[in-house]
Parts: C-alpha cells; structure tokens; sequence
C-alpha cells in the first residue's frame, strides 16, 4: 500500500508540473522591445535613416525602432502624416510613381478620428506601436519590390477581401521574418482582447488579417529564435 501511494503521489506531482508548464507556454508573455536601449540609439537611427522625415514626436522612437529592422530601406523616403481615416494605420506610396523604385517616396499615415471604433494608434503601448509601425514598414518594403504596373495591380487587388487578406498575411509574415513577430503578436491580442475596440471593428479584422494565435503559432514554429 505505501509504494502505491507513493506511485500515486509521484505521477500527482509529474502531472501538476507538465500542468503548470503548459499554462505558462500558453499564456508565454510576448518579448518586449527595449524602450530604454533604443532611446540611446536614437540620435543615430536618425542619421541611418535620414531619408525618413516629419516623424510626430508621439511615433518617433516606435518608428524608428520598427525600422532599425528594415536596413532594405536606408535610402528610401518615408514619412507620417497624421490624418482622419477608418482604420488605424496605412502605408501609401506618395512621391514620385514614375522615379525608378529607391527613388520613389512612401508616407504611412497614422488615425486621429475621435469617433474610430478600432484604437488609435497614438494610444497603444510603446511595444505596440512597434508591432503595427513594422507591419506598415513591411508593406512599403513589398512597394519598393514592385515595378508601377504591380503597384496598380495591388490597387486594384485590395478591394476584393481573398486578395487583401492574403496580402496582409503575407505582409505579416515579412515583418515576422524581420524580427517584429512578437511586436505584432502584442498588438493583434491587445486590439482583440484587451482593448475597448467595437465588435464590429474587431470583426472587420478578422475577415482580412491574421489573428493574434495565427501569428503566435508562425513566430513558435518558424522563427523560434524571436
């Protein structure tokens, strides 16, 4: 009877650990962006990337954090506008169309609508922002890949939902492969879980982009190293 319960205890105790293990890999904590490390690197992320210009003050380290990620993208010009939209952000191409392609000129345009359903960027953690700042970078390093005719073929593609939601997954995908997966991992479960958005809003995103487990389960089994 005292090795049975002995047996018993042991395979008690075994089975609680593997149970701990596995709700702590379940609820693993997305890796944070040094926010302090990269303040010191600022001033010369700056002057890596002086073709990037009007950046607000409210985006500027998330940015050039997200962009420290792209060194494709030194000698393309890129700035933010702040602008009244339905959605949170948006990368456009802006100057240019006809220059060859490390000429033209890009702006991603960050949300301020008071009345937006989703959440304004301005209002997403440091982390955050550079999860959906890396997502836009991501679209904009897919524009500098395409010739004029590509860019008006994606124009057109955008307004068909199956286009869209395979462009978006793929352009998550590109930012996952530059080290921003868990950046945006934080940002999709911050929006569909934890924030005030409208269901009508969080159901706007799950027709188009990949959710925040899609994403978890690309970052674990491809890029475990981020």
């Amino acid at each position: 009877m005292y090795l049975i319960r002995k047996c018993k205890y042991w395979i008690t105790l075994v089975f609680f650990f593997c149970f701990v293990k596995l709700v702590a890999q379940e609820n693993v904590i997305p890796v944070k962006c040094d926010s302090v490390y990269y303040v010191t690197l600022l001033d010369s992320l700056k002057k890596s990337f002086s073709n990037c210009i009007n950046i607000p003050e409210e985006f500027e380290l998330s940015f050039y954090t997200a962009i420290s990620h792209y060194p494709e993208l030194k000698e393309i010009h890129i700035d933010m506008k702040l602008k009244q939209m339905n959605f949170s952000m948006a990368a456009r191409p802006a100057k240019k169309l006809f220059a060859e392609r490390k000429k033209r000129g890009y702006r991603i345009y960050a949300n301020i609508k008071k009345n937006f359903k989703g959440i304004l960027p301005v209002k997403l953690s440091y982390n955050q922002k550079v999860g959906i700042l890396g997502h836009e970078l991501a679209h904009i390093l897919d524009y500098t890949n395409k010739s004029l005719c590509r860019m008006v073929g994606t124009g057109l593609g955008y307004m068909f939902i199956p286009y869209r939601r395979k462009l978006e997954a793929a352009t998550d995908l590109e930012a996952i492969k530059h080290g921003l997966g868990w950046q945006i991992y934080d940002y999709e479960n911050y929006i569909m879980n934890l924030s005030e958005a409208s269901e009508k809003y969080k159901n706007k995103k799950r027709k188009i982009y990949l959710n925040e487990k899609q994403i978890k389960e690309i970052i674990i089994k491809y890029y475990p190293e981020y």
